[in-house]
């Protein structure tokens, strides 16, 4: 008879085929799926610009700092940077930085703590308006920017670049193509990104009626009863904040 003992081990029996699915280690479709994902999000490095008909919209980092690069340098020289984006990011950052610690008697006129605006301009993932203004100013470009309500200009130069910012999402957009005079027109003209109105001392009562009129702003409390100067002025600060 032949001894089969040993062999034991080799059947699949109840207690064999019990062993063998313990030690099998299987592939979770839902983990594959994630992996996959996780694949993908590498992408998430490079800034996701798309153009939706005449606008670029940055919905990823640092939105105005990657605006400048592509009007500066082209839509196709950023697509070639592939993933690089951060390597070229620091490369133009720091080369700013530079230029603003040398220009700082040009740049005085902005009343800027330009301390400031070299530390945003490194550090921050999102750079400010105001730092995006002196990068442009320094680049020889105009800033136009507005919101809903409220339009700034700062024009020294032959190129413009329109910036429309989303007050509600806090999100900016580059426009192309725009009519600066009709987007004038229909704001509120702000003297200064920093002080958007001057002190209430500086109004009389008829001006500030008309900046309420240009903003929407209801000047009539209760019949014939106008808002006082005072009230008007809040209700101001309050639209254009």
């Amino acid at each position: 008879m032949i001894k089969i003992n040993h062999m034991n081990d080799l059947f699949l029996n109840k207690t064999n085929i019990e062993r063998i699915i313990k030690n099998i280690c299987f592939i979770d479709e839902n983990n594959k799926d994630e992996n996959n994902k996780d694949e993908n999000n590498k992408d998430e490095d490079k800034p996701n610009i798309k153009k939706e008909s005449n606008d670029l919209i940055v919905n990823d980092k640092d939105k105005l700092f990657w605006f400048w690069y592509i009007f500066e340098y082209g839509y196709n020289s950023y697509e070639m940077l592939g993933k690089n984006t951060y390597k070229t990011e620091m490369k133009h950052k720091t080369r700013l930085v530079e230029i603003i610690h040398k220009e700082k008697k040009n740049l005085k006129k902005f009343k800027f703590k330009l301390n400031d605006i070299e530390q945003d301009i490194l550090y921050s993932k999102n750079i400010s308006i105001k730092s995006f203004m002196v990068i442009l100013f320094l680049n020889k470009i105009n800033l136009a920017y507005y919101t809903d309500v409220v339009y700034y200009e700062n024009i020294n130069f032959d190129r413009t670049i329109v910036i429309y910012h989303n007050k509600g999402n806090n999100i900016y957009e580059l426009k192309e193509n725009e009519n600066i005079e009709t987007i004038k027109n229909e704001k509120y003209f702000i003297p200064s990104l920093d002080k958007k109105i001057k002190a209430i001392s500086k109004y009389k009562a008829d001006d500030i009626k008309n900046i309420a009129k240009i903003l929407n702003i209801d000047i009539i409390k209760s019949g014939n009863k106008t808002f006082t100067k005072k009230e008007l002025y809040e209700k101001i600060l309050q639209k254009i904040s």
